[in-house]
């Protein structure tokens, strides 16, 4: 439990990140949004496989819902259809056509149970929610073809026959609602078959070993369990590559690898799933994000530096507190304002172009009282990446009279994954002649252009 509280907090920090960066990603593709057009049924089969991998699986599991309801748009010749729909696991998708229309045309909605009114629900922008971000949809035989985007419901009551769904569609800079779909609970959300096989790779990375051994193939997500032995302790948080099958597919992995509590070491990362179960796999990894055993220690002599006044400054200190992984360290500049003292701390690359090579990477900053609190509170006693602690030759911190988690005096800021911000509070520098910055379990990235063959051995079903 206190291993998946970690893990939890570590892949929330990560999470948020990556959702900003594909949030911005969508909304410039939305800016031109596309489709194509196509001759045959076959062709909008083909768009709804290559935009929701898993599709052709479950087809075949009898887990997509036929729906075939009909909505009259007023005063206009098109007609609303909505086709199927498929409640997975990860996510809920609508496929839907516009009878005699050729441009885009956008499905919104809400899912909801009895006890819910659709009022109070958050709607779905359909802009953001159809198609994907390449591609909008398909136009065939005078109609447009897409599929919305739902997040599943959170808690459905035990006991509930009926979910339901209320579409919107905008078209045309109009907005037209209609009327709610029941939905069986027992037809909509069916269990999913889980295929698993055992895999036989390993592969060394530096002074460790990274073994693969389990594949889960689902219908709406892929698992791969594997190993990390590092004669370190080091903990894995991230990893970035691409997995290629012998069936011809591909998936791009930005993975925040989730720790099996029981058996240190291990882990597990979730990926879109096959449509096709392969022989094979193909990993190319291309880098890894470790929490690290490596710290720093940096002394101010708050004498040499301190502002001429008591009010704004900022000097540039270009002080080199340690050269790391091909990475120096710097203190680069100290700002002073009337409450706080905050100094800025930038990591420099020193390594080759290609890989391998390692470079320090300044990911999920921790202040030392967060860390305490988190022991106290949560009962949290795994490798927090990146804490950082003040002291005063005194011994002090600025927090020793106030350990409220809530009521911190010394603040962090990361910008980028280069440079990091410590805030101390202007009282606390002042009463002391030196002032002691220690960061422990530094955070880094190996940069890799590494192949792993994965083979699927044995069936574990």
């Amino acid at each position: 439990m206190n291993k998946r509280r970690f893990f939890g907090f570590v892949s929330l920090l990560v999470l948020i990140g990556v959702t900003i960066a594909m949030l911005i990603a969508r909304s410039q593709n939305i800016e031109n949004p596309a489709f194509t057009s196509e001759d045959s049924a076959g062709g909008v089969r083909f768009f709804y496989y290559r935009s929701i991998p898993g599709l052709k699986r479950a087809e075949e599991a009898d887990l997509v819902l036929p729906i075939h309801k009909s909505y009259e748009i007023n005063e206009k010749a098109q007609v609303l259809k909505i086709d199927r729909i498929w409640y997975n696991q990860k996510n809920i998708y609508v496929f839907y056509h516009v009878e005699n229309f050729d441009k885009i045309a956008y499905l919104g909605g809400c899912f909801f149970t009895e006890s819910q009114k659709p009022a109070d629900l958050i709607r779905y922008d359909p802009q953001e929610s159809i198609g994907r971000p390449s591609e909008k949809g398909v136009l065939f035989n005078n109609g447009f073809y897409s599929f919305a985007t739902f997040s599943v419901l959170d808690n459905i009551p035990d006991g509930a026959t009926e979910i339901y769904f209320e579409p919107y569609l905008q078209i045309d800079d109009a907005e037209y609602t209609f009327e709610s779909i029941a939905l069986d609970v027992e037809q909509c959300i069916k269990e999913e078959p889980v295929e698993s096989y055992e895999l036989e790779a390993s592969a060394q990375i530096n002074d460790s070993v990274l073994e693969f051994y389990e594949l889960e193939a689902g219908v709406s997500s892929n698992k791969i369990y594997f190993s990390y032995a590092s004669p370190h302790s080091e903990i894995i948080y991230g990893l970035h590559g691409s997995i290629q099958t012998d069936k011809g597919e591909q998936f791009e992995i930005y993975a925040v690898p989730t720790s099996i509590s029981k058996n240190a070491g291990h882990y597990f990362i979730e990926f879109p799933p096959f449509n096709t179960i392969p022989t094979s796999l193909k990993f190319e990894l291309k880098s890894m994000d470790i929490i690290g055993t490596d710290s720093i220690v940096g002394e101010i002599d708050t004498g040499v530096v301190n502002s001429t006044n008591k009010g704004k400054g900022n000097k540039s200190i270009q002080k080199e507190l340690e050269n790391i992984k091909n990475t120096t360290v710097t203190l680069d500049s100290i700002a002073f304002d009337e409450e706080f003292v905050s100094l800025e701390i930038v990591y420099y690359p020193n390594f080759e172009s290609e890989p391998p090579y390692f470079r320090l990477k300044m990911d999920l900053p921790t202040l030392d009282q967060q860390k305490q609190a988190l022991y106290k509170i949560q009962n949290i006693y795994n490798q927090l990446p990146n804490v950082i602690s003040i002291k005063n030759n005194f011994n002090k911190s600025p927090n020793d009279d106030d350990t409220s988690y809530s009521r911190l005096k010394t603040w962090i800021y990361c910008p980028t994954d280069n440079k990091i911000f410590v805030g101390i509070p202007r009282d606390f520098w002042d009463s002391s002649d030196k002032i002691y910055i220690q960061m422990d379990n530094l955070t880094y990235q190996t940069v890799l252009d590494q192949s792993i063959e994965i083979e699927l051995l044995n069936s574990l079903n």
